[in-house]
C-alpha cells in the first residue's frame, strides 16, 4: 500500500511538472512590420523609451543592429529620450530590453516614403528593462502545484498508515 502511494506521488509530481512547463502556442504567427524611419539630416535617430503606461524610462539601453552586428548603443536620459548618431540608409533592428523593432532608415540624401516616421517610441516592460523580472529570480507560482500535491499526499499518507507502514485497523464501534 505504501509503495503504491509513493508511486502515485511520483506520478502526480511528474504530471505537475509537465503541465506547468507546457508552452503557450499562438493560433496565428506573429508578424512584425518593418517601420520606415526618416533620420535627421546628419544621420541621427531620435526616440523615446516608454512603459506600457506611457511613462518614460530612464537608463534603458538602446542598441542598433545591422544584421548580427551591433553598430551603436546609447542609454536613455531622465525623460526616456535617446539619440543615436552616425546611422546610414538600410535595414536595421532597434533593440531595447524585450523589444526588437525592424526598421528601414532613410537619410536626407535618400527619398523617404511619405509614411516614414521621424522619431521612434519603444514601449517595453519596465521590469525587463531593469534586467530582472518582478519579484526576483524565483518563480514561486510554478511551485504552488507541487506544494499542494505534496501537502495532500502527506495528509493522506499520515492519516492512513500507522508506524509499521500498514493501514491502521478500523476503530471498534
Amino acid at each position: 500500500m505504501k509503495r503504491m502511494l509513493v508511486k502515485s506521488l511520483y506520478f502526480m509530481s511528474a504530471i505537475g511538472m509537465v503541465l506547468s512547463t507546457v508552452p503557450a502556442i499562438a493560433a496565428e504567427p506573429l508578424t512584425v512590420k518593418t517601420a520606415d524611419v526618416a533620420l535627421s539630416s546628419d544621420g541621427v535617430l531620435k526616440g523615446t523609451v516608454l512603459t506600457a503606461e506611457a511613462q518614460p524610462i530612464s537608463g534603458a539601453t538602446i542598441e542598433v543592429l545591422h544584421g548580427d552586428k551591433k553598430i551603436a548603443s546609447v542609454v536613455s536620459d531622465e525623460e526616456g529620450q535617446f539619440a543615436v548618431k552616425g546611422l546610414r540608409n538600410g535595414a536595421h533592428v532597434i533593440q531595447c530590453a524585450n523589444v526588437q523593432q525592424p526598421v528601414r532608415f532613410w537619410t536626407a540624401t535618400a527619398s523617404a516614403p511619405p509614411s516614414a516616421i521621424r522619431s521612434v517610441s519603444l514601449v517595453v516592460n519596465e521590469n525587463t528593462v531593469r534586467g530582472q523580472q518582478a519579484g526576483g529570480g524565483l518563480a514561486i507560482g510554478n511551485l504552488v502545484p507541487f506544494a499542494v500535491i505534496g501537502g495532500v499526499t502527506a495528509i493522506v499518507v499520515g492519516t492512513t498508515l500507522d508506524e509499521s507502514g500498514y493501514p491502521a485497523p478500523p476503530a471498534s464501534p
